[in-house]
């Protein structure tokens, strides 16, 4: 169960996903962080100059967390993906993440508001090679407490992130079914 606040309840009860997923309304719409890393689908992950980027097959979705923060909060907006800096202590990634759109944290319409700040924890198994992950969301407006959610990812050799190339036909709710 979720530590609501009175806020987050009513926020939970009235949830409903065709408004709420951008994807509903364009398939080709990005998958906004949190929920993206809960999709099940295929993650890459490379380091480069001070940058470790992010890809997530779904919508093609690109998160950069910076390794050196050097923007002034101002100039900041609040996007689907926000803004993440990050730190290597030893093997394990650490990773603080501001300025969300207002969302969900998954998609089973735990809220989130452009509040929320998420630090998370990336380290490798090292009996499987499978990356554990460790996500806590600390979001005031919508629960009494932090709420802590855990995930493996499993290593396939074989497993590329491929290109979305999406075509949309419009909302899912109106699209003709194609097989």
């Amino acid at each position: 169960s979720y530590p609501f606040t009175r806020v987050g309840t009513r926020a939970h009860a009235i949830f409903d996903p065709i408004s709420a997923d951008p994807q509903q309304q364009s398939d080709c719409a990005g998958e906004s962080v949190p929920s993206v890393i809960w999709g099940g689908n295929p993650m890459a992950i490379v380091q480069q100059d001070g940058i470790i980027f992010m890809r997530f097959e779904s919508g093609d979705t690109m998160r950069r967390i910076y390794l050196d923060d050097t923007l002034p909060l101002t100039v900041r907006e609040h996007t689907i993906t926000g803004f993440s800096t990050g730190h290597w202590e030893g093997a394990e990634l650490r990773i603080e993440t501001t300025h969300l759109q207002a969302g969900v944290i998954t998609n089973r319409g735990h809220p989130m508001s452009e509040n929320a700040r998420l630090s998370e924890r990336y380290w490798r198994n090292l009996d499987s090679d499978n990356l554990q992950m460790e996500l806590i969301v600390q979001d005031p407006v919508n629960y009494t407490e932090p709420v802590t959610l855990t995930r493996e990812f499993v290593w396939s050799e074989e497993e590329r992130v491929q290109s979305w190339n999406c075509i949309s036909l419009g909302p899912r709710f109106i699209e003709p079914d194609i097989d």
